[in-house]
C-alpha cells in the first residue's frame, strides 16, 4: 500500500465558521465554535463517503459537541488491518498532517479558534488502525 497523506478537503464551509469569529480581536464563545463546527460537518458529510484515491476513502467528518473543540476526519484504508503496518503508516503520516494543519490556509480558522484536528483511520475490515491529532499547540 502506497503511503501518502490524504489531501486536505477544501472547506467551503470555512466561510461560515470565519463569520462566527467576527472581528480579529474578538474570539467567539466556545458554544458558538462548537455550533459552527457541527454545521460545517453536516455540510461536508453531504458529499461523503468519497474515494480519495485507490488506497483511501473519506467516510465522514465529526465535530465534537463538548469542550475542547475537535474536528475529526474519518478515513477507511483499502486493506484489512493485517496487511497494514499501522504504526509505520501513521508514523509516516503524522509529520505531514501536522504540518498541513499548521500551515495550510484552509486550516487557519482551526488554528485561530483553538480547534484540534483529528485524523482517524480504519482498515477496510472496520478495525481502527489509529488516530493522529494536531492541535494549535503543535504549531508553536
Amino acid at each position: 500500500m502506497k503511503i501518502t497523506a490524504p489531501p486536505l478537503l477544501r472547506l467551503s464551509a470555512l466561510l461560515a465558521l470565519s463569520l462566527v469569529a467576527g472581528p480579529a480581536s474578538a474570539k467567539p464563545s466556545e458554544a458558538a465554535i462548537l455550533t459552527a463546527l457541527s454545521d460545517m460537518a453536516r455540510q461536508l458529510n453531504q458529499s461523503m463517503p468519497k474515494d480519495l484515491d485507490a488506497n483511501m476513502r473519506i467516510d465522514s467528518v465529526v465535530a465534537s459537541r463538548v469542550s475542547p473543540p475537535k474536528f475529526t476526519y474519518n478515513y477507511t484504508l483499502n486493506a484489512p488491518l493485517r496487511q497494514i503496518n499501522a504504526v509505520d503508516y501513521l508514523g509516516r503520516l503524522r509529520a505531514p498532517l501536522v504540518q498541513a494543519v499548521c500551515t495550510h490556509p484552509d486550516m487557519q480558522i482551526f488554528r485561530d479558534l483553538g480547534v484540534t484536528v483529528v485524523y482517524s483511520y480504519r482498515a477496510n475490515d472496520g478495525v481502527l488502525a489509529g488516530t493522529i491529532e494536531a492541535s494549535p499547540a503543535d504549531c508553536q
